[in-house]
């Protein structure tokens, strides 16, 4: 039984970093945020009601009929995680955030 429980106890453990760091692309926050309706997907009129980018997010597009019709790379009419969501980065102060995160003095450094 202590062997048994070592042994799930050193496998939790040698899980547990990879787990811990993983980051979620921004195009995923981009389309929790805008999918109002929680079915994983952005429908087009979901699309053009963004009122203004997440927070920790930046676009390089505007939101138009034409850019979920580029973003939309599979014809389907909903913009979800197979799509090349191509455009969709952290900003400045959030990607700053994400790679201090292990030291509180640089983090005080990242843009306000």
């Amino acid at each position: 039984m202590k062997k048994t429980l070592l042994f799930v106890f050193a496998l939790c453990c040698s899980a547990a970093p990879s787990y811990a760091l993983d980051v979620v692309a921004p195009s995923e926050i981009f389309i929790r945020e805008a999918d109002k309706n929680h079915d994983n997907k952005v429908s087009l009129r979901e699309f053009l009601a963004i009122g203004r980018v997440p927070e920790g997010l930046a676009v390089s597009f505007p939101i138009t009929r034409e850019s979920f019709r580029r973003l939309d790379t599979d014809r389907n009419g909903y913009l979800n995680k197979r799509d090349q969501m191509e455009g969709i980065r952290y900003s400045a102060k959030a990607q700053c955030h994400i790679d201090n995160w292990w030291d509180a003095k640089r983090q005080d450094a990242c843009p306000k």
